[in-house]
Formats: structure tokens, C-alpha cells, sequence
């Protein structure tokens, strides 16, 4: 979970430390290969607005964003779905309840998590709801989600030129699907474990 901020682009990174943030933007990345692990994998990213304000550049007076990278499976104890549980404050009851779950229910949710810098990173951990009392960042840019099974032309063209090129390179690139609905892949692979997201939380 962590999202590139690098220092030498001139970025202004998210300070260390608790923050409220708010789900504004879900992108279903789709699969790419893996090179260093030598696999495909289908990939999510979970956008946040947080309640903390640029102070430089163009960008200031506007609030810091944070994304968190998931392998995009709700097996229950993927980092995804752990990640979920915690942000609602409950486990799913089984798995198919994990299964079942409506992405697109995160949208405009706050949460409070601590913001932690790794190098040129700036990784979301402990999420968890949004502590009584505390009133919730309100969503400055449009809620936005993509499917990749659906492919929406009007939210692609929303995205910054970088987020279109990444997404050209999925294999589900141009192929659409039926579904309808964002969710994970059928199925859980037995053949690899299911801790197998790039960073822990």
C-alpha cells in the first residue's frame, strides 16, 4: 500500500502522521505481469482526498491525495480485504460476503488512518473509521470509479494522461466484459498464498 510522491518531480508529499481522509477515486488497474515476480496480477487502486492542504506550488490550499495498491482479490485474508475490514470497523461474516461486496459503497467514505513515509513513498496504514465527533473531509474533485469490465469512456478521459497509459497495458484492455459491477476475480487461486500484496498494512 503506498503511493509514489517522489521528492525529485518536486511533489509535495502528505506529512507523516493521523490524518482523515475520504475514498474519492477506485481504479481497477486490471492485470499486468509482474516481471520481478514473474506472474500476472490484477491490481486496484484506492484514491484518498485528505483533510490536509498543499502549502506549495500550484497546488496549494488543495488537499493532499493517497492511494493504496491492492491485488485486486477479496480472499479474506488478502491485504484488500483486511484493509476493508478495518476501514469499516467489521469483518465480513464469511466469504461470501467478501465476494459480495459493492466497491462502490467506499466511495465518498472518510476514514482515519496514520500517513507514514518510506523514502519517496507515503503508505496508508491503520485504517479505521472515522472517530465520533470528528467531522469528515468533504470531497473537493469529482468521486470517480473505473471498471475495467466496463471500460466507461467518460470516467477514462477523467483521468490524468499517466493513469490512461497504465491502463492501455492491462490485458483486459479493449475487451469488455458483461458484468456490469466492479468486482474482484472469480475464484481464489490455491496455487499461491494469499498475503501476496506488495506491502503489508
Amino acid at each position: 500500500m503506498k503511493a509514489p510522491k517522489g521528492s525529485s518531480g518536486g511533489f509535495e508529499k502528505h506529512p507523516p502522521g493521523p490524518a482523515a481522509i475520504v475514498c474519492t477515486r477506485i481504479i481497477d488497474l486490471g492485470t499486468v505481469h509482474n516481471e520481478r515476480k514473474l506472474k500476472d496480477e490484477h491490481k486496484i487502486m484506492i484514491g484518498f482526498e485528505s483533510s490536509e492542504l498543499m502549502d506549495t506550488g500550484e497546488n496549494k490550499g488543495k488537499p493532499f491525495m493517497v492511494f493504496a495498491n491492492f491485488n485486486f482479490t477479496m480472499y479474506q485474508n488478502s491485504f484488500l480485504c483486511k484493509f476493508i475490514e478495518a476501514w469499516r470497523g467489521k469483518p465480513f461474516g464469511d466469504q461470501v460476503d467478501a465476494d459480495a461486496f459493492d466497491f462502490h459503497l467506499l466511495l465518498g467514505k472518510p476514514a482515519f488512518v496514520n500517513i507514514v513515509h518510506n523514502g519517496d513513498y507515503v503508505n496508508i496504514q491503520s485504517p479505521m473509521p472515522l472517530p465520533k465527533g470528528m467531522i469528515p473531509p468533504h470531497p473537493v474533485s469529482e468521486l470517480l470509479i473505473f471498471d475495467m469490465q466496463t471500460q466507461d469512456h467518460s470516467v477514462f478521459e477523467m483521468l490524468s494522461e499517466k493513469m490512461r497509459e497504465r491502463l492501455k497495458k492491462a490485458k483486459e484492455w479493449g475487451k469488455l466484459g458483461s458484468n456490469g459491477s466492479l468486482e474482484p476475480p472469480a475464484g481464489h487461486p490455491a496455487s499461491e498464498p494469499p498475503f501476496d500484496d506488495d506491502i503489508p498494512f
